[in-house]
């Protein structure tokens, strides 16, 4: 059955064995730690897991998707951060979008919830205090941003990140981040 996607009956039947390929190719190159590219921390490996779960015909049980989501939840940090040390709100919000098309496993679930509470913690807010020593208002630059991490400026890319990750794990579009 074609899947409910924007493109055409026709147009699908064009794209799906290209895609069948490259699924095949992504399960070919990961690494036996269920990672790709694994000295860039949990992000990329994320990305993928997503793009694998957003297949019709692949579920969370998949083998290749069980050894990527083993490989990112060792990632889980006790603030509930998910990265290797560096580019923590980036990692985390990559991997909350991935997270989410999982969200049926309790220790999953409890993972997207710290995540989202980590990246919420994440914005500039009014009473903080720039890298300058100016306090963050609504008139400051960086009030309402994100960056990557809490003593840098904040940025559009981690910004949308981060808005992503919270939006596709079931944050309000209301919420007031």
């Amino acid at each position: 059955a074609v899947p409910a996607l924007a493109l055409d009956s026709e147009h699908w039947q064009q794209a799906d064995p290209a895609a069948a390929r490259g699924v095949e190719y992504l399960r070919s190159t990961q690494a036996e730690d269920g990672s790709w590219s694994a000295k860039s921390g949990p992000a990329i490996t994320a990305l993928i897991m997503g793009a694998l779960l957003d297949r019709p015909d692949i579920s969370a049980n998949d083998p290749t998707v069980e050894k990527a989501l083993k490989f990112i939840l060792s990632f889980v940090k006790e603030d509930g951060s998910i990265h290797h040390g560096s580019l923590e709100n980036y990692n985390t919000s990559i991997c909350l979008a991935a997270l989410a098309k999982i969200n049926n496993r309790p220790e999953v679930a409890l993972v997207i919830r710290n995540a989202q509470e980590y990246i919420k913690n994440s914005q500039w807010r009014h009473g903080m205090t720039d890298p300058k020593g100016a306090t963050v208002d609504e008139n400051h630059p960086f009030y309402g941003g994100i960056g990557y991490g809490k003593h840098g400026r904040p940025d559009m890319s981690n910004l949308q990140l981060a808005l992503e990750g919270l939006y596709e794990s079931g944050v309000d579009c209301n919420d007031p981040v």
